[in-house]
């Protein structure tokens, strides 16, 4: 269980500073042990564009690519993760790259309606399912050309995989380095107020950081 004497409060007031005191948005924080932020409402979340935001997208064009959809899911799951990469696409290249970020790692796994890691998990599922539940590209095709298509499918995911992971860590450091910049500078947005605020009380709780 958590001990209550554990929790702080913080509150942050979008407003000028002297304004969220006369409101009373300060006195919250001290009766909840925490720290009162203010933040101008016009500010905005930074999001850093990156020399490597192209070539994520074109590598994640690519690797939904080696996803084929079976059963009677298939179609439409493959429709919806081509959505969700558009919906993180149209908000900003970070929310993009985050979610491709999670598509190269292994805890993406689609079982359920791609055949590549249905095969990967079960090799057996090919004898399992009718010619009409295969993707278009494999009906009509003899056993060892099934096994011969999903293993290279296998190969290329790989591959994409791995060359997204190296280019997502240059990203990664890209946008450390840029937040160093920020947060030495006069120019405070609601994101890096609230993760230094947040470390600060970590450091006072006996939480200890890697130096970066």
């Amino acid at each position: 269980s958590i001990n209550p004497k554990s929790i702080v409060l913080n509150t942050i007031y979008c407003g000028s500073c002297p304004e969220g005191v006369s409101l009373y948005w300060e006195e919250a924080a001290k009766l909840g042990q925490g720290k009162y932020m203010c933040i101008n409402q016009e500010d905005h979340v930074q999001h850093i564009s990156t020399p490597y935001d192209s070539l994520i997208g074109s590598c994640n064009i690519a690797l939904n690519q080696t996803y084929y959809g079976y059963g009677a899911y298939g179609q439409s799951s493959k429709k919806r993760q081509m959505q969700q990469d558009g919906n993180a696409a149209s908000y900003s290249s970070a929310n993009l790259a985050e979610r491709v970020k999670f598509k190269a790692s292994s805890s993406y796994e689609n079982a359920s309606w791609d055949l590549i890691d249905a095969y990967e998990e079960e090799p057996e599922i090919l004898e399992k399912l009718d010619e009409d539940q295969l993707p278009e590209e494999m009906k009509g095709l003899k056993k060892e050309e099934k096994i011969a298509f999903l293993n290279k499918q296998i190969e290329q995911r790989k591959a994409l995989n791995d060359q997204l992971k190296k280019t997502i860590e240059a990203r990664d450091k890209y946008i450390q380095a840029a937040m160093k910049k920020i947060d030495n500078s006069d120019e405070k947005t609601l994101d890096v107020i609230m993760i230094n605020n947040i470390l600060d009380q970590a450091k006072d709780k006996g939480f200890c950081f890697p130096e970066s």
